[in-house]
């Protein structure tokens, strides 16, 4: 967050370059408004795509039914839309997939099998 605004500015915690970024702020300070523009922008400017993690499936419930409500009037050109399941989907900008979401409770779910 800068001095001059209100809203969380992630150019600080990107200019680390770093492999993993742990982010940890007020609640409405502008976090997952301000990534979430960052990876649309990205993937509109490159083609590079994104994952969305949620802890839990009824965390990605409520997103499927809300994650473009915040960001739908900057994007006016473009057809936003999610398709999936609880555990995971795909999101798509104008019918192509730009990123992929997970719950990370059903990581428990998934078995590895191993040889014998």
């Amino acid at each position: 967050m800068t001095a001059l605004s209100k809203w969380y500015d992630k150019g600080q915690l990107l200019s680390y370059k770093a492999f993993f970024n742990m982010l940890i702020g007020n609640r409405g300070g502008g976090k997952t408004y301000g990534f979430k523009t960052w990876a649309i922008d990205d993937y509109l400017k490159t083609g590079k795509q994104f994952v969305w993690l949620r802890r839990y499936g009824t965390e990605v419930d409520e997103m499927r039914k809300t994650y473009f409500d915040d960001i739908a009037k900057k994007y006016p050109a473009y057809k936003f839309e999610i398709k999936g399941s609880r555990k995971s989907g795909k999101i798509l900008i104008d019918n192509k997939v730009a990123g992929y979401y997970f719950a990370l409770t059903t990581s428990s779910i998934a078995k590895v099998v191993a040889t014998l």
